[in-house]
């Protein structure tokens, strides 16, 4: 059933595919330069020479990037000698990035965006009329206007897209805000902020090349050492997440638990943002990270109970737009996600406003641009949009839903098929080999993806894991483990196989400071014989 592909025969055929230039890839220059970063140090530093205790305020952004971006800026500053206070916008009453309504809250001083602040032109425009500083740090594309690119009339930009002689576009808001912190105190030691970039630059799936992969690399030893702020320590205790913490771990247990709360409080960033920035003597730090875990389980049964309420078995390969006006703005994406990836189509799922107007989030396929299907709509249909090629914002009028549905399955064209599912390598025998090769590569994720090995397996027990969705199997003649998650029921559908052919990525689990090989499965089908 399953292709091979390529032709690649060892783990490095595969790494060498993804990255020609392997040396580079390997050992990258942890420092590239950053237009406008000195000067926008060494302004800080004017301004607060001739004003000590000029206000400064940091503004950031609700998602982890925004978050850990905001910490690190803080933390910085605080090391500095300086005492910064922060704004994150709410995610619903406010929306995103550097509003009006935030400078009309702010008289005099600096103003230091993180994540955020390319896109904010009238804002910023305000905020200089009003006599203040502004420091723009971003990692997004400027706006363009006939093809001319359109700057905020900012102090000082550092954003890498802005100007051709930045050497590296690839650093996320954390990790621009922590290249500032180095630049502000190069002496000092920043080990702890250096893991919360490496969080955020997971988090915000940024290729994990360049002086990303060094980033993360850092973090991860660094994190797996207890170098962590103290909001961190204790998250990481509450979740029994405390030796070998993998860039898995950022991914699919840390990041979604730091963006619960903004996902579904209007202000639920700013909570999080108050467990990072605290320091020890802040003696409710244990139970404040036990709240974000529960938020982060309310957030997952929302998403299962709005899933499960769909019902879409017969679907065929068009785009699809969704709509309940329950489901609430934070989860939207999180369900246009689910979809796109069942269905393998461009998906907007929509839910209602506080306003009655429809906010909608989309998903799509490789070879559909859904930021350019959006800018081919009637704009008479859309209230406002933003996004790329992945994924997208937009709200319209509820009375223009099944127009926009229309002209939505028009604009996104003939859909590519469904690829074929691929394999890399059989696997090897030896995984004890296999898996140090493996960590020479590591870490994996945006533009280093995970080797995928085919196998075919006996099983002998069968456990359903978590909420019940999820699978382990085992065979009684090796160690390994194979799970399966959101796989169980695909497992009975196909009838309970005791025989099965297989597709994952091999990685060791740890558990109490011993270790085995796992096998996470990306798809799997009966097969008569082994």
């Amino acid at each position: 059933m399953y292709k091979k592909k390529g032709n690649c025969n060892t783990i490095k055929d595969v790494i060498e595919r993804n990255h020609p230039d392997i040396k580079d890839f390997l050992s990258p220059n942890p420092n590239p330069q950053i237009v406008n970063l000195k000067k926008a140090v060494n302004m800080l530093k004017n301004i607060v020479s001739d004003d000590p205790n000029i206000p400064i305020k940091i503004v950031g952004d609700y998602d982890v990037d925004g978050i850990k971006a905001t910490v690190i800026m803080v933390k910085a500053l605080r090391m500095y000698g300086l005492n910064p206070s922060t704004r994150i916008p709410h995610r619903f009453s406010e929306g995103y990035g550097l509003s009006e309504k935030i400078i009309d809250e702010i008289s005099d001083g600096l103003i230091i965006t993180v994540d955020n602040g390319i896109a904010a032109i009238d804002a910023i425009k305000k905020a200089k009329e009003k006599g203040l500083y502004v420091i723009i740090t971003d990692h997004h594309l400027p706006q363009k206007k006939d093809g001319n690119i359109i700057l905020p009339e900012a102090d000082i930009i550092v954003d890498p897209w802005v100007y051709e002689e930045s050497e590296y576009t690839g650093y996320c808001g954390a990790g621009l805000a922590y290249r500032f912190a180095k630049e502000l105190l190069p002496k000092s030691n920043l080990d702890d902020l250096k893991v919360l970039a490496a969080i955020a630059t997971i988090a915000d799936i940024m290729p994990l090349k360049g002086a990303n992969r060094l980033l993360v690399q850092d973090g991860l030893k660094l994190i797996n050492k207890g170098r962590v702020v103290p909001g961190l320590r204790h998250l990481l205790r509450k979740l029994k997440l405390e030796e070998h913490i993998t860039e898995d771990d950022f991914a699919f247990t840390i990041g979604p638990i730091i963006n619960a709360s903004g996902r579904l409080y209007d202000d639920g960033a700013s909570s999080v943002l108050d467990i990072f920035v605290a320091d020890w003597r802040d003696y409710q730090l244990p139970y404040k990270c036990g709240k974000l875990i529960d938020i982060n389980e309310e957030r997952k049964k929302r998403l299962r109970n709005a899933i499960d309420s769909i019902d879409l078995p017969t679907h065929k390969s068009t785009p699809l737009v969704i709509y309940d006006p329950d489901w609430g703005e934070g989860i939207v994406g999180l369900i246009a996600g689910k979809l796109c990836e069942k269905y393998h189509v461009p998906v907007i799922a929509f839910t209602r406003t506080k306003s009655g107007q429809l906010k909608g989030s989309g998903r799509s396929i490789p070879g559909i641009h859904l930021k350019n299907v959006l800018d081919s709509i009637p704009k008479d249909i859309l209230i406002g949009y933003g996004g790329h090629e992945g994924a997208a914002g937009l709200s319209i009028k509820k009375e223009n839903l099944k127009r926009f549905e229309k002209e939505f399955e028009k604009a996104c064209g003939t859909l590519p098929e469904k690829p074929e599912i691929t394999y890399d390598l059989e696997l090897p025998f030896n995984l004890v080999d296999t898996l140090d090769e493996l960590d020479k590569y590591a870490p994996y994720g945006a533009k280093n993806p995970k080797v995928r090995f085919h196998f075919y397996f006996k099983i002998d027990k069968v456990e359903q894991l978590g909420d019940g969705t999820h699978i382990r199997l085992s065979n009684n003649n090796t160690s390994l483990e194979l799970i399966g998650f959101d796989m169980y029921n695909i497992y009975l559908t196909m009838g309970a196989p005791s025989k099965i052919e297989v597709i994952g990525y091999l990685s060791n689990q740890w558990f109490n400071g011993n270790s085995k090989p796992q096998i996470e499965m990306l798809s799997f089908c009966p097969a008569e014989s082994l």
